[in-house]
């Protein structure tokens, strides 16, 4: 059982690190440890990896309590606070608090420049139409509502970006082309149950500082009560008429399940309104999620409400008047995200 997972491992770090690898050597016929940049040097022979590059390939998927998975799933949905996204051994969901442009003046709702670095935009035509987060070098999570009627080479992803009319930050913006859209098997439009995405992307990014990745949280991982974010394009206001030029920051409290089902039964949804398993929600804050946002992440800071470190909960499903604005939990999609990426060839 062992050998297998290790196998499913190795797999799943051969398409991360753009098949740097086609197998791991057993560890006595292992070569001298090399760090992650040397991969693909000339020292390591063909068909091998080093141990050392296999080991620190994957401290993304490392559980928190570091306990032994039996089973490849457990390995891939295992989660840490820490993940190798660069080459100064960063943090997935480091923000930047104080942003990357000091000369752009932001009011109370926007987001400052470069703050959220996991946050990109999705173009059709030339045109905005949804949000999503960067989970890996090569693969956005996003929302399949957005989806439904666009194929992989309607999308264009473009991470880096602030202020979508304005080429005039101190970073600029890069795009992508869209190899893949995979949509949940069991995605119910009507309800919005199991409403996410994933979307695998020709070329992988090269992560910098205005260019990060963002950590999942794990399944059955609770934040009622808790602040958090919501950094996206949408409208401002519900009736405004255009979206956000630039990138909102929306604070919101996360609502316990049955509070939430309570409030929006009082909305035009009705007394007998049943929450969908798979929604967690978000009540009244500073700022408001609205049409434009779908497709955006909910995250929280890691560690405390002051961190600067956050992890993905949610993806915004869809929002009413009162405030109230529903989401796809993330955890309860961990192991599945994890299933569609290991079975994805770049």
């Amino acid at each position: 059982m062992t050998r297998f997972w290790v196998i499913g491992i190795v797999l799943l770090g051969c398409f991360l690190l753009g098949n740097a690898c086609k197998h791991c050597v057993s560890k006595e016929q292992c070569l001298e440890e090399k760090p992650l940049t040397n991969a693909r040097g000339n020292d390591c022979p063909p068909k091998q990896i080093c141990c050392k590059t296999l080991r620190g390939s994957f401290n993304w998927i490392k559980s928190e309590e570091q306990v032994r998975p039996t089973k490849i799933s457990e390995v891939l949905v295992a989660h840490s606070k820490e993940r190798l996204i660069s080459r100064d051994q960063q943090l997935c969901g480091l923000s930047n608090a104080n942003g990357l442009d000091f000369r752009q003046e932001v009011t109370e709702d926007q987001s400052r420049p470069g703050q959220y670095p996991w946050v990109v935009a999705l173009f059709s035509n030339n045109e905005y139409f949804s949000g999503g987060s960067l989970i890996a070098p090569h693969v956005v999570l996003t929302t399949a509502h957005r989806l439904v009627y666009k194929t992989a080479e309607d999308i264009m992803v473009r991470a880096g970006e602030w202020d979508l009319d304005s080429e005039e930050e101190d970073f600029a913006f890069e795009e992508r082309e869209v190899k893949r859209i995979t949509i949940h098997e069991k995605f119910h439009f009507p309800s919005g149950a199991n409403n996410l995405a994933l979307l695998f992307l020709y070329e992988p990014y090269e992560l910098k500082k205005h260019i990060r990745t963002i950590c999942l949280t794990t399944p059955l991982k609770s934040y009622d009560g808790r602040r958090c974010i919501v950094a996206g394009w949408g409208k401002r206001k519900f009736e405004d008429l255009d979206n956000s030029a630039i990138l909102k920051k929306v604070d919101l409290p996360v609502l316990n399940k049955n509070t939430c089902q309570e409030q929006l039964r009082n909305t035009t949804f009705g007394f007998n309104y049943q929450l969908p398993e798979s929604f967690i929600c978000t009540g009244s804050g500073i700022g408001h999620v609205c049409s434009g946002d779908g497709g955006s992440a909910l995250f929280c800071p890691v560690g405390g409400e002051n961190s600067h470190v956050y992890e993905q909960i949610g993806i915004v499903n869809w929002s009413v008047k009162s405030g109230q604005t529903t989401y796809t939990d993330v955890g309860m999609f961990r192991t599945w995200i994890a299933e569609q990426v290991l079975g994805f060839v770049n």
